[in-house]
């Protein structure tokens, strides 16, 4: 205590000498971005006040004072917390000590002493001293002893605060403010408000249940999970023993306990994923209603599609979700579905179609191999075109399942950007292709020639430069001048970080690109 009273002591005289002088800023900037404009930067707080700071320190290092009319009012050597439920009281600390300072009275309402100070609602503050938390008010008045390792206020709730008791247990319980106790003793390892209900879940030796504000049980016996339902109903999917299934307020069975699982998380119409005791993937809503049959062996849950993929009997279906009922649109008769953001990919004996995401076909299923440009291949991607293959030809499809142009390639593959490390990146604007003649081109994602089919390989691109080869040489295509800027006469081409390099021989080369290119010898 004698070191926090000499550490304010020293404050306050600090405070005083600054203020007891004019400081009057002889290098304003009157744009408004600060002032010292060469070195002090300013943040508004109100119309008399604004903040003050070094711009040149460290974000991390950075302390800030007050000015007061434009003039210097506390100096720069204050951490700034945050601003509270106005602004005119400021949270503000030195040295890891805060406190509360009040612009309209200019006074400390709680002076410089707590570890931590946050404001948490009805002014009232957070406050954290030799190592326990509390709860004061603006005047510094204790509203909650200094008892508790943790303290959290909880939303639309003004009188209640869960409380940690100690460190190595992490028991919880709830403590009123007005009658100064606890109301939910410090028992439980989790404790959390159900939104829905004036009841909190709580965790007790690895088991859950719902208890009220005088910590009476709502169910006699405690599950091994517990899941709160959404909307208010008071219907509660549980689990005990491994087994799954929902319950009422008073514990009574609305769905049996007997299934291996039921989803937490329900589809818009409600209904919940689940597997039965059998094994068989259906969908039941919180009232025991079957709004799915139990006829699948599995069902695909990832994604956001509001199609999901099925399988029964070693073969793949669509169900359709999130607009009615749950409802299937594609049986499952398919070897296989590929989920894509507008489409499914199918395949049935070897052969590959499109299906819409209502299991409609959009391509004849015909194909030797169908395969999205994506990089990631994923459903997130934003690639609309495809690679078809049929026989010994590849072709472009969209994603309407339309053949893009009448040209058939030998090859198709993505082109890779070269970075200046000399590492490949798929780049997914332009695509490699073989034609007839056995010569390499370059199209774009539209299936438009960028490059004509006219060398050996196309290696990789760098901006819109692409490194071709012709002859067992390489050289530089100018994508956008649509012709050779370095003539194929090169053994290897590499990248830097200053730009390309060549190799002939033994002999490297700088390339300067102008509107050609030509070499320097390094």
């Amino acid at each position: 205590m004698k070191n926090i009273f000499l550490f304010l002591f020293g404050l306050f005289m600090l405070i005083s000498q600054v203020n007891a002088q004019d400081f009057e800023f002889d290098e304003e900037d009157n744009s408004g971005n600060g002032y010292y404009k060469t070195k002090y930067k300013r943040e508004k707080i109100n119309d008399t006040y604004d903040f003050y700071y070094n711009k040149d320190e460290n974000s991390y290092k950075r302390k800030y004072g007050l000015l007061k009319n434009g003039k210097k009012f506390f100096p720069d050597i204050f951490n700034k917390s945050q601003l509270t439920n106005s602004k005119t009281k400021l949270i503000l600390s030195i040295n890891r000590l805060y406190g509360l300072y009040n612009l309209e009275s200019e006074k400390w309402d709680i002076p410089i002493k707590y570890e931590t100070l946050s404001h948490i609602k009805n002014g009232l503050y957070k406050a954290k001293q030799y190592g326990k938390c509390g709860i004061v008010d603006a005047n510094d008045n204790i509203i909650i002893n200094f008892d508790w390792v943790g303290i959290e206020s909880i939303y639309n709730i003004d009188n209640y605060y869960i409380v940690k008791e100690k460190i190595i247990s992490n028991k919880y319980g709830l403590l009123s403010i007005v009658d100064k106790k606890l109301t939910i003793p410090c028992e439980y390892s989790s404790l959390k408000k159900d939104k829905n209900s004036n009841y909190f879940k709580v965790k007790k030796d690895n088991k859950y249940n719902l208890v009220d504000i005088n910590n009476k049980p709502m169910f006699k016996q405690w599950y091994n999970e517990l899941y709160l339902p959404s909307g208010g109903r008071k219907l509660y999917i549980v689990k005990l023993n491994d087994k799954m299934g929902i319950v009422d307020g008073n514990g009574n069975p609305v769905v049996p306990i007997e299934y291996k699982s039921i989803r937490n998380s329900p589809y818009k119409d409600g209904s919940h994923l689940a597997q039965n005791k059998d094994g068989m993937y259906g969908c039941i809503s919180l009232d025991g209603r079957i709004t799915l049959p139990f006829k699948y062996s599995n069902i695909e849950t990832g994604g956001y599609s509001n199609s999901v993929i099925t399988m029964h009997d070693g073969k793949c279906g669509i169900v359709h979700i999130n607009d009615g009922m749950p409802y299937e649109v594609s049986t499952c008769d398919y070897n296989n579905i590929e989920k894509k953001r507008k489409l499914f990919i199918v395949e049935k004996d070897n052969k590959f179609g499109m299906l819409d995401l209502y299991g409609n076909i959009i391509t004849e299923i015909i194909y030797d191999k169908i395969e999205n440009l994506s990089s990631s291949n994923s459903y997130y991607s934003s690639s609309k075109l495809f690679i078809a293959k049929k026989g010994d030809k590849y072709f472009f499809l969209n994603n309407t399942g339309e053949i893009v142009n009448e040209t058939y390639y030998k090859f198709i593959k993505p082109l890779y950007s070269l970075s200046s490390y000399n590492n490949y990146n798929s780049d997914n604007s332009y695509l490699i292709v073989k034609g007839e003649n056995n010569k390499f081109g370059l199209v774009d994602m539209f299936g438009k020639e960028v490059i004509p089919q006219s060398f050996d390989d196309i290696i990789t691109r760098q901006d819109n430069f692409v490194i071709v080869k012709k002859n067992n040489k390489v050289g530089l295509y100018n994508i956008f001048k649509k012709k050779i800027i370095l003539p194929t006469e090169y053994d290897q081409i590499f990248m830097s970080k200053t730009g390309f390099i060549t190799r002939l021989g033994n002999d490297f080369y700088k390339i300067i690109i102008d509107d050609d290119a030509r070499v320097e010898k390094l």
